[in-house]
């Protein structure tokens, strides 16, 4: 039991692996070049909000004074032409910002599928090599090395040796004595001095 079986030619499903494996990890570094830019443009826009609110508070002063003739007009005007500037700035950054979120939820989910096929070529990888489920002999082999095989090809038959089933017939008159569960003792014509030890199964 756990004995290997036979092994196909491994080389294209470790190449598959590698290059699942590389086209993974180039996209978890575009995730973490996306991330960094993300906190770029964050801090750049909260920089710009506070100029903004800052400018804007200075603006409005500034107007103020104007209109009571204690500062230069157009000093004001000039101040309060930064402030939509930089409104307009804001709206921009933000915009870009709303682009680099989209570009990360995109390489999200392509990770994950990247992920799954990456299992996928693993498990194809470990099936190569069959191992037996169980104690037993092979029998009727119709492969030999070199061959080429396709999915759902018979390649041997397998006949586990760790179970045997016995058919009995008995009489109606004593299969009422007789029930699953029950302890039996097999004693077959060809080895009449060999005894062999069950259980029952089935009546049926």
């Amino acid at each position: 039991m756990g004995d290997p079986l036979f092994t196909v030619f491994k080389k294209p499903y470790e190449l598959a692996v590698v290059e699942a494996t590389h086209a993974l990890e180039e996209n978890r570094c575009r995730m973490k070049s996306v991330k960094e830019d993300i906190g770029k443009k964050r801090f750049v826009i909260e920089q710009r909000e506070a100029e903004y609110q800052y400018d804007r508070y200075l603006a409005l002063i500034m107007e103020g004074l104007a209109a009571e003739k204690a500062a230069p007009e157009v000093r004001a005007k000039a101040l309060a032409e930064k402030v939509k500037v930089t409104a307009v700035a804001i709206n921009v950054s933000k915009a870009d910002l709303e682009k680099s979120m989209h570009q990360m939820s995109e390489a999200e989910a392509r990770t994950k599928r990247l992920e799954a096929d990456l299992g996928r070529k693993k498990i194809k990888l470990e099936q190569t090599t069959t191992y037996a489920k169980s104690d037993g002999i092979i029998c009727n082999m119709f492969m030999s090395e070199g061959i080429v095989v396709d999915e759902q090809m018979m390649l041997f038959a397998f006949v586990d040796t760790s179970q045997w089933w016995v058919q009995a017939n008995f009489k109606e008159t004593v299969l009422k004595d007789v029930k699953p569960g029950m302890k039996a003792i097999i004693v077959f014509p060809m080895y009449p001095d060999r005894t062999f030890h069950g259980i029952v199964g089935q009546i049926g």
